[in-house]
């Protein structure tokens, strides 16, 4: 352990209270509940309201029974469940909205910063408080960051407490965490063989000295760890089954440079947090300078002895499981890097001059400063992008309030978890992804998807969207749109025994011949006798045909649309195969052409999505899109 000079409770408090404001800064604008962020507290929704076991997926063996009431061991086969048991009361006090879910997190991880700063000094926990990446997926918990930032913090405070007055109680307790903190996160364990080996002189001594206190330690883990050791009993060693199931290909020359990027930006903003705003990249002085700030005190800390060293051993051995292992590894592993990063860097600096090293934390904190006021305001604006959208509050709403007590299949991934989460239990949902859909259509019911641009399983959305297009439905769901205008989500109400189109006749489609109108779904009248608005979905029939296919449409972009909208997007499926989407920048003749996949349907049902168009009454009584002039599949 060590006390630096200006180590001073109050600055590790202080330090906590700049992380618990930023992060609440984050929190402020409301953004959508995730799918994998709703997915860390599941189960603490379920316990809340039934004794039953979960309703959804859930892997094997996750969840228990006994005594007639079901509860989670792990959320997944890697992830303990004890952030959805520290979920229940906070659920039960303030509701299952988003921003109670991640304060869960926040209030959780907290811990990490007044640890780091109980072991190593201050400043460590000063350099945590104002990093964005630590707030960001600590805030946006979708990748149990905050479980292992507060495990660690746990663990540190545990181990600070008994090298200040060692003792039987005190070692256990220690034990104890570090059971936790393994039930918590399983790869925790690289944190923990990191550390060992980065202070093994000093852990072998301790060892040799205090072989009951080892005892107890190794006790305590186990009590700690307990739920971790039951699932493993009862699934087979399920989490090394699932570690199993994971591996990167490639080699590690492959994987090296990805991983270094991911690792820099890391550092100060990276781009998973990013993403949920649409932020814009970070400038290269920007990478380089933490990521050379770091070194350099990598650096001089393995030229100290004790703590400093040690760190700096740590921190390598972590950094090389996360650069070199074949597992896949994302941007936010490397989060959990940052409390030894902190520490390696405040440790070292104190070799440089003073000023200089004031210097350098202080443009740091400027840094990052900026990139929490680019993400609040980024969050404000936009409310969430794509899966993180503040659009899921406004379905939740509309399904509680207006379909309530019917059952609405989800026909992609993530919607079904934050849907769960945020109506508290109370919506009914199925996810649907290998229906007949030719038959689910045909029995009605509510469909929910994704929007066309922000699927991710293609399928069962180009199959629903065939069997609604050879059924011959107007192309009429409910949408539901982020703040800046995107569409984040489509609900079809269908009746049952809709009506059926004959068959398509005709390979090649002019808009401007009342005989070809059968073929355009979703498509408005003949205007001038030689073209047709689209509304913003539609869809196109074609009979069926032997051999290589080519798709080709000829439409234009109007004037009206893109003063208003901007660039608009349009998707495509080739009845079950998605086709490269296309963008038009400017008003201008275009020509849609992609080849047809073999297998797409006989007779083919082509379905078109834009993310923008002109809602009805914008500039018309109907809702505009594109305007079609001939198709044809050759």
């Amino acid at each position: 352990m060590i006390q630096s000079r200006f180590a001073s409770r109050w600055w590790i408090l202080a330090a906590c209270g700049i992380y618990l404001v930023l992060c609440a800064v984050a929190i402020a604008p409301g953004s959508g509940l995730q799918y994998d962020e709703a997915l860390m507290v599941l189960g603490g929704a379920q316990m809340r309201n039934s004794p039953a076991i979960l309703p959804l997926p859930q892997d094997p063996d996750t969840w228990q029974c006994v005594g007639g009431r079901c509860f989670p061991l792990m959320t997944v086969r890697y992830v303990g469940a004890l952030k959805e048991y520290l979920a229940i009361p906070a659920m039960a006090l303030f509701g299952t909205g988003a921003g109670v879910v991640r304060a869960v997190g926040v209030f959780w991880a907290v811990l990490g910063v007044y640890g780091i700063g109980r072991m190593f000094g201050p400043a460590p926990a000063l350099l945590m408080a104002v990093s964005p990446s630590l707030a960001g997926h600590t805030v946006f918990d979708n990748g149990a960051v905050a479980g292992w930032i507060g495990a660690l913090g746990l663990v540190c405070i545990a181990v600070t407490r008994y090298g200040e007055v060692p003792g039987a109680t005190r070692a256990f307790v220690a034990g104890v965490t570090l059971g936790l903190a393994v039930w918590a996160r399983a790869n925790f364990l690289w944190i923990a063989a990191a550390g060992a080996v980065g202070w093994s002189p000093g852990l072998i001594g301790w060892v040799r000295a205090n072989p009951r206190h080892v005892g107890l330690v190794a006790a305590g883990s186990v009590v700690g760890a307990t739920p971790f050791l039951i699932y493993q009993a009862v699934s087979g060693f399920g989490t090394f089954e699932a570690v199993g199931m994971f591996s990167q290909a490639g080699s590690w020359t492959d994987r090296l440079g990805p991983r270094a990027a991911m690792w820099a930006e890391s550092l100060v903003c990276g781009r998973e947090y990013r993403s949920i705003w649409g932020g814009g990249p970070v400038p290269q002085w920007q990478v380089f300078f933490p990521a050379v700030v770091l070194v350099l005190g990598w650096l001089w800390s393995l030229r100290k002895s004790g703590a400093a060293r040690g760190a700096a051993v740590a921190l390598a051995i972590f950094y090389g499981f996360l650069f070199f292992s074949r597992l896949p590894v994302a941007e936010h592993h490397f989060v959990p890097a940052l409390p030894l990063a902190a520490a390696v860097a405040a440790l070292g600096w104190t070799a440089a001059p003073r000023l200089v090293a004031l210097a350098a934390a202080g443009l740091y904190t400027a840094v990052c400063l900026s990139w929490h006021y680019q993400a609040h305001a980024g969050l404000r604006a936009t409310g969430g992008i794509g899966q993180w959208s503040s659009a899921i509050l406004d379905v939740k709403q509309h399904l509680e309030s207006k379909q309530a007590g019917r059952e609405t299949r989800i026909l992609d991934w993530g919607l079904q978890n934050s849907l769960f989460v945020l109506s508290d239990t109370r919506l009914r949902t199925r996810e649907d992804f290998d229906s007949h859909w030719g038959v689910a259509v045909g029995q009605g019911g509510l469909f929910l998807t994704n929007s066309a641009s922000g699927t991710f399983f293609p399928k069962p959305y180009g199959g629903f969207h065939r069997a609604l297009a050879l059924a011959g439905y107007p192309v009429e769901p409910m949408v539901f749109r982020e703040r800046t205008g995107r569409i984040f989500a489509e609900l079809w109400d269908l009746p049952p025994s809709p009506p059926r189109f004959a068959p398509p006749k005709f390979a090649k489609l002019e808009a401007g011949n009342p005989a070809h109108g059968a073929q355009f779904v979703g498509v408005h009248e003949i205007e001038q006798g030689v073209w047709r608005w689209t509304r913003g979905r539609f869809a196109l029939l074609f009979p069926a045909q032997s051999g290589a296919r080519t798709l080709t449409v000829d439409l234009h972009v109007a004037a009206s649309v893109i003063s208003r909208l901007g660039p608009v997007t349009l998707s495509a499926w080739a009845g079950e195969h998605r086709l490269n989407p296309e963008t038009f920048h400017g008003s201008a003749d275009y020509t849609f052409q992609r080849p047809v996949p073999e297998g797409a349907g006989d007779p083919l049902a082509v379905h078109f999505a834009l993310d923008r168009y002109l809602a009805a009454g914008a500039v018309d009584p109907r809702e505009l899109g594109l305007v079609i002039k001939a198709a044809s599949v050759e």
